[in-house]
């Protein structure tokens, strides 16, 4: 079951992906989505703590999920800049894949888990399979423009730190409803903040894609619902493995 959810929410976070990739002010597009996405998790989660669910047992947990909020945060800002600069399969191969290979050591340091041999290879295998196929076959490597591919690690590198936080967070006594709603929320409070100070500096000739916001939106929540059940349910290796390699 857990490997249906992640290749579920896979499917939906590739998705919109896709759609923003497509949507002309990214991120305005991003926030609109962050919004709707927080508000929709804040109802589950004060749901479950009308329904008896302690949001947070500690401190500890409270803060963890906090560090994931901003990592979302960032996460959302290089997202943005990668997609305006570099191609969807390039991008998105770059971010999810580097993630993984982020995660991966930092999850048996931390989390003590265990990685054996024969799926060490095959991760490695498909780990360089993928860069291999968004580098080469999405031309990134004959542009002139690389700026792309580098706000892309970037983002692989953010999308780490807020896999890792939010498996710290529920092992330290954070539910999964309360610590989804609290760190998007707070991630899309840092977003808006950083895409008003934009605004006065530039504001974009082209109109914004309404109809991509209001796809990209439902599918944002989507994934993060079932992104809440994924991290119930699994290790972070090799949830974050699957998540990002389908």
């Amino acid at each position: 079951m857990t490997v249906v959810l992640v290749l579920v929410s896979a499917f939906f976070h590739a998705l919109w992906n896709a759609l923003l990739r497509v949507e002309p002010d990214k991120d305005r597009g991003l926030v609109a989505a962050i919004v709707v996405a927080s508000i929709f998790a804040s109802v589950i989660g004060g749901v479950r703590w009308a329904l008896g669910e302690a949001p947070f047992a500690t401190y500890e947990a409270l803060g963890w999920t906090l560090l994931a909020g901003a990592f979302e945060a960032v996460y959302f800002a290089t997202l943005a800049r990668a997609l305006e600069r570099g191609p969807l399969g390039a991008v998105y191969t770059i971010s999810r894949g580097g993630a993984v290979l982020v995660v991966w050591p930092l999850s048996i340091v931390l989390f003590a888990e265990v990685v054996s041999a024969t799926s060490a290879t095959g991760s490695a295998l498909v780990l360089a399979g993928l860069i291999l196929c968004g580098v080469g076959a999405h031309g990134v490597s004959g542009s002139k423009d690389k700026s792309g591919v580098w706000w892309a690690v970037l983002c692989a590198v953010s999308i780490a730190g807020y896999h890792l936080s939010y498996k710290a967070a529920l092992r330290t006594g954070a539910s999964a409803s309360a610590s989804f709603a609290v760190s998007l929320s707070l991630s899309a409070i840092i977003s808006m903040a950083r895409v008003i100070g934009l605004s006065v500096r530039y504001e974009p000739s082209q109109p914004s894609n309404a109809p991509s916001k209001v796809y990209a939106t439902s599918f944002a929540m989507r994934k993060s619902r079932m992104g809440k059940a994924v991290f119930e349910r699994g290790d972070i290796f090799c949830l974050a493995f699957l998540l990002r390699a389908t």
